[in-house]
């Protein structure tokens, strides 16, 4: 039962992690292709975008996290938050280093995403949607 039920939350994750990327990715490409801003506020605005999505997924479809008070809905959500602003260094600091390791800005993104998903998964399993 346990591990179905790990499966089922492994896979609703992994498939809500893959929209959550996109809009991470559509925002951070439009962003970058549409303005002058720099990459470090196109990837802020997206991981912004893409956070308020997570969060509604994660919650409610993922880890199904029903919360009896709002104190702890108001714990949940700043728990998330700080994980997601935990995961906005890395992605940066990730994004930063593969284009300085010479990867098109977009491909350098896509590799930093990789990581992010896999840090999100742990820290909102064991630690915010305990």
């Amino acid at each position: 039962m346990m591990v179905k039920l790990f499966q089922k939350e492994l896979i609703l994750y992994v498939l809500m992690g893959g929209v959550t990327t996109l809009v991470n990715l559509s925002v951070f490409y439009l962003m970058d292709e549409t303005t002058v801003l720099n990459v470090s506020w196109s990837v802020t605005i997206a991981n912004v975008c893409a956070l308020l999505f997570a969060y509604v997924s994660n919650k409610y479809w993922v880890f199904r996290s029903h919360n009896k008070t709002r104190q702890a809905t108001v714990i949940e959500a700043m728990s998330f938050v700080s994980v997601r602003l935990a995961s906005l260094l890395i992605d940066i600091v990730v994004t930063f280093g593969c284009i300085h390791l010479g990867m098109p800005t977009l491909v350098a993104k896509i590799a930093a995403n990789v990581v992010v998903i896999a840090v999100n998964y742990v820290a909102s399993k064991w630690f915010v949607f305990k």
